[in-house]
């Protein structure tokens, strides 16, 4: 059990690492992009009726795709919400009401509905990016796989 562990433990390291590279500069952007349309593709999960009438899933990406961009994302989170640092201020909590890639999960109940729409166009740093992403793929992945199974 131990080196199943350690083997498990290694794994995710090297796509923690997979995921730093394809987050560098110039790929930053398509490979967010990429992470986007993974999780619109599978809002779907979140819905009672979408897994019952599809209980094979077939729809819709592997659990584990979804979990292990989770476990990336967290990772990648680990500097942000360390207690020793204060890189959770540079979180934007107007992210899923302003955020444009964000607007296309509006219909999902974790984002507020009776909020105005920010009027212009807001940047939002890679912080925010990573928080919110990762709030998404444990939505969309590790709650919508629990949930298939329970």
């Amino acid at each position: 059990m131990k080196r199943y562990t350690n083997l498990q433990g290694e794994y995710y390291t090297k796509i923690t690492e997979a995921y730093k590279l394809l987050l560098r500069k110039t790929t930053q952007k398509p490979f967010l992009e990429w992470n986007y349309r993974l999780l619109i593709a599978n809002m779907g999960r979140t819905k009672l009726a979408a897994r019952l009438a599809n209980a094979d899933n077939s729809a819709f990406s592997h659990d584990g795709l979804l979990v292990n961009a989770f476990h990336c994302f967290l990772n990648l989170c680990k500097v942000i919400i360390s207690r020793d640092d204060d890189k959770y201020k540079s979180i934007d909590p107007t992210y899923f009401r302003d955020h444009e890639k964000a607007s296309v999960m509006k219909y999902d109940p974790i984002n507020s509905k009776g909020v105005a729409k920010y009027e212009g166009k807001k940047e939002f740093g890679t912080i925010s990016e990573f928080f919110f992403l990762s709030l998404q793929f444990l939505h969309v992945g590790v709650v919508g796989a629990i949930d298939i199974f329970e």
